[in-house]
């Protein structure tokens, strides 16, 4: 009887872990690499997207998220079609984003735990 009781908890105290490590993998952005998380940068101020800035800004005061957004909004970021952006690592954590032809957003991204992060908008 004790044993089944052991069991019983046992196998709660497993779902219950599991379903942590499954909702806590969920919803973070894929920011593996400079490239990856220049990506997500980019998805963010393109659509205008406050809550995925907030994770993949690490910028501090430099470049709060809600001037990000105010920056996305007057210089119509809305506009720019993801598929067409094309991102040339330049190593030490420069990342150049190709809009249009003429048209180049220079991002610096900084590695912390093995994920990048956004912390400086160079020329746009």
């Amino acid at each position: 009887m004790v044993g089944r009781v052991i069991r019983k908890d046992f196998v709660i105290f497993s779902l219950v872990l599991l379903m942590v490590f499954m909702v806590s993998g969920c919803g973070s952005p894929n920011n593996d690499t400079p490239v990856e998380g220049a990506k997500v940068f980019m998805k963010a101020m393109v659509n205008k997207d406050a809550k995925l800035m907030d994770q993949i800004n690490h910028s501090g005061m430099l470049w709060p998220t809600q001037y990000l957004m105010e920056i996305s909004n007057d210089k119509d970021w809305g506009e720019i079609n993801l598929k067409d952006c094309q991102y040339e690592d330049k190593g030490k954590g420069t990342v150049e984003v190709t809009v249009a032809e003429d048209s180049i957003i220079t991002l610096k991204m900084i590695e912390e735990n093995g994920k990048w992060y956004f912390v400086k908008l160079g020329k746009w």
